[in-house]
């Protein structure tokens, strides 16, 4: 017997046997919530090139999942199974589809040699996954649901070995968005869908749905509403199951996995009729940065802070000063590494351009490198111009976090089976704090502002310090003016609000 799932992007897929052809959740033509998402990676979709349908199965009202336009596309005399739901039996209904079956949880669907069970969702969701079972083979399609665990356990009493779970990994935040909530991590959702994940304990797992990105008008909320990046997703799922560590796949559109006989398959951009244009895939257009809010962190002091300018003087602070403080007080940074914290520091520099630097803490020593990590859970964000005049004393600490020319984001956590663990507050603080927010950093910054007030007075026309003047020297120099007491590492937020 042959088992095999097409995916054609999403949440729709193509499930054969030997004897049956069934689509689910059909997005034709990529698009969809009247134009707000679009399918991503791109895809390119043959309609007239798909297999023959045997049948159609609409698992809930979503318009990514209820799509007028591709449902449109097929015979109406084709079966349709659907969720009792009276927003899409209606529509299917106007459609002109002249066989539209309500499925029922648990109630076995026969379509040739597969057998489908719908599976329960969440309490008062109209929703369902499906069972997909031939004579070998049992798959998991679990959709959008996200079962409560009794709901899982009762999935499992019928079918205790899962060969593979398509299952939601990504806990959307556009709801939140839209209803003027804190757009932070959602830590209970995350943990949620780990530890059923966990519980299920499948021999395989697939990502389910999420390929999609706003695009237009909305194209500002990709930034907002996908709180973790595939990269992380599947580093936590191999910390929760580590079988899982070397049988998570991403299937993007024109791909397979068959189980034939026994023996697994995975086909890459094999479709005739699908295609991928995997390439164009960069997991910074879906990263999370709820410090943007539509308004970006620029450098707005000139020219003279560009990175050919700044960079190496940057550079320097960070690979040198910023790593021996953190070295010369392991204690104060034990936690980071107990709590495997990977910190990304972002610097605009004028011209739009964009530097990083990521302090990776897993290790017993940090490792610093210059490429912006999907695996980072905690992230800074400044000007060149605020980090050099912070360091140079002409700025303070809060100043910088008063103008909101400093951004930091903290959702640091440790994935497991029961869901997700966090730090408790206050204990990761920003390196940066701990060099750039002392009381010796404060006393600093007051002597330079007497000493500018004091020549202002004497002045015949007074000045005002520039930092842009300054670039040259003040990373090289910071550690003679700026060494902190070992009293004040024991207070790294003193001096700030």
């Amino acid at each position: 017997m042959t088992l095999r799932i097409e995916a054609l992007g999403h949440a729709s897929f193509i499930v054969r046997t030997d004897q049956a052809t069934v689509l689910f959740d059909p997005l034709l033509f990529g698009l969809h919530h009247e134009g707000l998402y679009d399918l991503y990676p791109p895809r390119t979709l043959d309609i007239g090139q798909l297999p023959p349908i045997d049948a159609l199965v609409v698992s809930h009202g979503h318009p990514d999942h209820l799509d007028p336009d591709s449902l449109a596309a097929f015979p109406r005399h084709l079966p349709i199974f659907a969720v009792d739901d009276p927003l899409v039996i209606g529509s299917l209904q106007g459609l002109g589809f002249e066989q539209i079956l309500v499925v029922e949880t648990f109630v076995p669907i026969q379509i040739g040699d597969l057998t489908i069970v719908p599976t329960p969702a969440a309490s008062g969701a109209h929703e369902h996954g499906f069972v997909l079972h031939d004579e070998t083979t049992t798959v998991w399609h679990m959709v959008d649901t996200v079962p409560e665990p009794q709901g899982i356990a009762s999935v499992l009493q019928r079918y205790p070995s899962i060969d593979a779970l398509i299952a939601p990994w990504q806990p959307l935040l556009d709801v939140a968005l839209s209803a003027g909530d804190a757009i932070a991590f959602p830590d209970e959702a995350y943990g949620r869908l780990l530890a059923n994940i966990a519980q299920i304990e499948p021999k395989v797992l697939v990502l389910g749905a999420c390929g999609f990105r706003a695009v237009g008008s909305a194209s500002f909320t990709n930034h907002l509403i996908f709180p973790v990046t595939r990269a992380r997703f599947l580093h936590d799922i191999a910390e929760v199951v580590p079988a899982l560590a070397r049988a998570t796949l991403v299937l993007e559109s024109g791909d397979a996995w068959t189980v034939d006989a026994g023996t697994e398959a995975v086909e890459r951009g094999r479709l005739l009729y699908c295609r991928c244009d995997r390439d164009a895939y960069d997991w910074q257009t879906l990263a999370f940065r709820p410090f943007e809010l539509g308004f970006p962190v620029q450098e707005r002091r000139g020219h003279g802070f560009t990175r050919a300018e700044c960079h190496a003087a940057i550079d320097l602070f960070f690979t040198k000063t910023l790593v021996e403080a953190i070295a010369a007080q392991q204690r104060f940074f034990s936690w980071h590494h107990k709590w495997q914290v990977i910190r990304q520091y972002e610097i605009a520099f004028h011209g739009h351009e964009r530097s990083f630097w990521t302090f990776d803490f897993r290790s017993d020593a940090v490792i610093v490198t210059n490429e912006p990590c999907p695996l980072a859970c905690a992230h800074t964000l400044m000007s060149a111009s605020l980090l050099i005049g912070l360091v140079a004393g002409t700025i303070s600490w809060d100043y910088a976090v008063l103008s909101a020319e400093l951004r930091r984001y903290d959702r640091t956590y440790l994935a497991h089976p029961s869901g997700l663990r966090r730090p408790p507050p206050g204990l990761l603080f920003d390196p940066l704090i701990a060099v750039l927010a002392t009381r010796d950093a404060t006393e600093y910054f007051m002597a330079r502002q007497i000493e500018r007030v004091l020549v202002d007075w004497n002045a015949a026309e007074p000045k005002s310090l520039d930092t842009s003047t300054i670039v040259a020297d003040v990373f090289a120099n910071v550690g003679e003016h700026r060494e902190p007491r070992p009293e004040s590492w024991g207070r790294p937020w003193e001096g700030t609000i």
